[in-house]
């Protein structure tokens, strides 16, 4: 089993304290239907369209607007779906780093992914509600009010609505961070092990044939032998130094 250094276990805590902190806040707000209060709250006080006021659509047979996404189901499902999917991540890092499986291929993929995820958390947490002409609000009104004026019920929806857009944000920087070192960490390993000239060398190997192949594995060996002496030598090096 491998052991990890002190910086990437203090990472992995770090990760692990946002994601569960997002899935423990994202699932509140699932089952109590938070997003649907903070809808109704808005439209009674005139800060966004009214939910209760659909009835009369219906009972003049007309259609009524369509539902805002950031007052939807949809959107209380993808972020708890977000957050459970961030914690399952984390746990797979933490299987292959345990066992010394993982490669900075997989690490740039996964965390790029999961930046693209929370980015479309705060966009979605922060869009209009433009269905009621009278009452246009180009951003959640618990965004720009306080939640002190309001109680019960309706002031516990508001500071989920502050929370959750909070952590959605600091997921969405975290994961950006480590986008960022694992896609310059990627760089450094494809450089090291000259993972293009290798390529390169396959697509010799199966463009040209026989002789492509009889080339192609000659500097393959010829890197390689390279490779070993470059890591012979900084091992000399670490050993005279301490000494």
């Amino acid at each position: 089993m491998r052991r990890l250094e002190p910086a990437r276990c203090l990472l992995l805590s770090i990760e692990l304290v946002i994601v569960a902190t997002a899935l423990g806040v994202f699932a509140h707000g699932y089952t109590q239907d938070l997003r649907r209060v903070l809808w109704v709250v808005g439209g009674e006080r005139g800060w966004n369209s009214n939910p209760r006021l659909r009835i009369y659509f219906y009972a003049n047979h007309r259609q009524p607007p369509p539902i805002p996404f950031l007052w939807t189901d949809r959107l209380a499902d993808s972020l708890l779906g977000i957050a459970i999917v961030s914690v399952v991540v984390w746990v797979i890092k933490i299987g292959l780093l345990c066992f010394d499986l993982s490669l900075p291929l997989f690490s740039a993929f996964y965390d790029m992914l999961l930046s693209g995820f929370w980015m479309f958390c705060v966009n979605a947490q922060s869009s209009s509600d433009l269905t009621d002409p009278q009452h246009l609000s180009p951003s959640p009104w618990y965004l720009e009010r306080s939640c002190g004026q309001l109680s019960g019920h309706d002031g516990i929806a508001c500071k989920y609505g502050k929370t959750s857009f909070t952590i959605a944000v600091v997921c969405m920087g975290f994961y950006l961070g480590q986008s960022i070192v694992s896609v310059l960490r990627l760089a450094y390993w494809c450089g090291k092990y000259r993972v293009l000239d290798r390529c390169a060398i396959w697509l010799g190997q199966y463009c040209l044939g026989s002789e492509g192949k009889r080339q192609g594995s000659r500097f393959a060996r010829d890197m390689d032998m390279e490779l070993l002496e470059q890591e012979s030598l900084c091992e000399h090096g670490i050993h005279e130094d301490s000494e």
